[in-house]
């Protein structure tokens, strides 16, 4: 599955992006946040992880360079009833750009369009909630919240999830969303 933005082109991962992904998901900045805590897990076992309970994974790129921005990541999918989570990563380089954000966007309006899903959670940390500011209270509601659950640099932080439904984002986004995505060739 290929999406495009006018900004991104939205790929899934192979393994020639292992590399990257794992630099990603190490950055000291990010680590200890994300899939794996922060621990260093051997190369065998990075990949299996990379792809546990994983639906659908996608590199994120940026279209002027070919940049590699992000990974965005459907897992825990539930068909039957028509839900999954949804994860998103950064490159540092691209934190506070907007883009994983826009890929995210477009990757859950393919997917809601498709039919296939109707809701999709996120599992995010209060310290990443920032930058889903611009969506909260629009398409994105919080539904659940742990507080103090996990320590991050020397904090306690609650662990939030988000929903992100069908229904909502069509009416909501489905018009912005149809102009934004471009053709794929």
């Amino acid at each position: 599955m290929h999406i495009a933005t006018r900004r991104l082109l939205i790929r899934p991962l192979t393994p020639l992006d292992y590399q990257v992904v794992h630099q990603m998901e190490t950055d000291p900045a990010v680590a200890g946040q994300w899939r794996h805590g922060g621990r260093t897990l051997s190369p065998e076992e990075f990949v299996s992880r990379l792809w546990g309970e994983v639906m659908l994974q996608s590199v994120v790129t940026r279209r002027a360079d070919g940049q590699v921005a992000g990974l965005v990541t459907v897992y825990r999918a539930d068909e039957r009833n028509g839900t999954a989570f949804i994860s998103a990563l950064s490159a540092t380089s691209f934190v506070g750009s907007g883009l994983t954000v826009e890929a995210v966007g477009a990757v859950v309006h393919h997917l809601f369009t498709s039919g296939r899903f109707r809701k999709f959670y996120l599992d995010v940390f209060s310290s990443n909630l920032p930058q889903f500011a611009g969506a909260l209270s629009q398409v994105i509601f919080e539904v659940g919240r742990l507080r103090d659950d996990k320590r991050i640099n020397g904090s306690w932080v609650d662990r939030i999830y988000l929903e992100i439904d069908r229904d909502l984002w069509l009416e909501e986004m489905g018009a912005y969303m149809a102009r934004w995505l471009v053709p794929t060739s």
